[in-house]
């Protein structure tokens, strides 16, 4: 399972780093929200008490919220799959810029509390709640510890306090990218997990709907979606054509060369099904060397010049000096009563009529 997973980790890379910048991105935006309703409430507490070392502060911080918050919202509205090409730099500078306005609000705590409080509850917010590669958050940490041991002396005139401040914070950082490296290893595997399990739902219902041998529908589903399209023709008035197409001396083969030539003779004739139909049309394949074709939203005449196409290519393809090999088919539209029998059965007559006419043909 862990192989498994690390695999799928290589060929959901780019995925995954979208993914991740998307919650990135809407939890700023929370973020910045909040952010800007403490910073009013707090602003209004300054202003009040006459805090002046706390004024400028604030203001600066309600004018980087004026620039960068229409940016965020834009980023959390646009629906795109594609990763921004200077994402991981927005990331970089928007932490450090939010964790160098935490320092500077410990500083000025310097005055008044002697606290960095503010400090380690930012380091922790952003290590518990974004999701960043563990090299990116500790050059994101280590440059916001440079600002902080570099300048705290100006601000913390008392060296055991400061000393003490140096200490707490290196713990705190410490922790800090202990956690974040915890949260995003938590958020990676279960992002990883969703897409195996995503992929062997998707495995599951391919070999409920899949013929094994050939990859085309098999009996039960190509009915299905014939019916479907017949629904979807008589609702919307489109023309629809179905063809039924037959191995000619498939018997043969199997009875002088064995089953297993056989078999590759059924997986080439599948690839050149795929090769000559276009991608609309649904290709199954009804029952041993039968194949059904849907042709959605073709006129009968359409739907004849593909299946001819598919019989010239059947000749190219699998000719060979020691058997001739060759398809017929019957090609038939709906009509205003028919029902999946009536149009499977009016194809299936037609195709008798080919067989019956020499086989190598296409009737209609």
């Amino acid at each position: 399972m862990k192989n498994l997973r690390q695999n799928s980790t290589n060929d959901y890379r780019e995925e995954l780093r979208f993914f991740l910048w998307q919650q990135n991105i809407h939890h700023i935006l929370i973020f910045s929200l909040l952010g800007l309703l403490i910073e009013s409430m707090a602003f209004g507490y300054v202003y009040k008490a006459g805090l002046s070392c706390y004024i400028p502060l604030y203001v600066t911080l309600f004018l980087i919220y004026i620039v960068f918050l229409p940016v965020i919202i834009y980023f959390n509205n646009k629906k795109n799959e594609k990763l921004p090409r200077y994402s991981s730099w927005f990331l970089f500078f928007y932490f450090l810029g939010l964790l160098t306005f935490a320092v500077m609000l410990s500083f000025a705590n310097q005055i008044y509390t002697g606290t960095i409080t503010v400090y380690v509850i930012v380091l922790f917010c952003i290590a518990s709640f974004f999701y960043i590669p563990f090299p990116h958050m500790i050059a994101i940490f280590s440059a916001a510890q440079w600002i902080f041991v570099t300048f705290l002396p100006k601000f913390q005139h008392n060296p055991v306090i400061a000393r003490n401040h140096i200490f707490n914070s290196f713990a705190a950082l410490v922790l800090a990218l202990v956690i974040s490296r915890l949260t995003y290893q938590m958020k990676t595997k279960t992002f990883m997990n969703k897409k195996i399990i995503d992929k062997q739902i998707q495995t599951l219902k391919n070999l409920s709907i899949k013929d094994g041998m050939t990859d085309l529908f098999n009996h039960k589903h190509i009915c299905r979606r014939l019916e479907e399209e017949i629904r979807r023709a008589n609702r919307y008035k489109t023309p629809l054509s179905v063809g039924i197409f037959d191995m000619d001396g498939f018997k043969n083969i199997n009875d002088t060369f064995g089953h297993q030539e056989g078999d590759r003779i059924i997986i080439k004739a599948t690839e050149t099904m795929k090769q000559t139909f276009r991608e609309t049309d649904l290709l199954g394949r009804y029952g041993g060397d039968e194949f059904l074709v849907i042709f959605p939203e073709t006129p009968l005449g359409n739907a004849v010049k593909a299946a001819e196409r598919f019989r010239e290519k059947i000749l190219q393809n699998i000719a060979e000096k020691d058997k001739t090999i060759s398809i017929s088919g019957g090609i038939t539209f709906l009509q205003k009563e028919d029902t999946l029998q009536s149009l499977i059965h009016r194809a299936d007559m037609l195709l008798y009529d080919a067989k019956n006419a020499g086989k190598n043909k296409i009737a209609w």
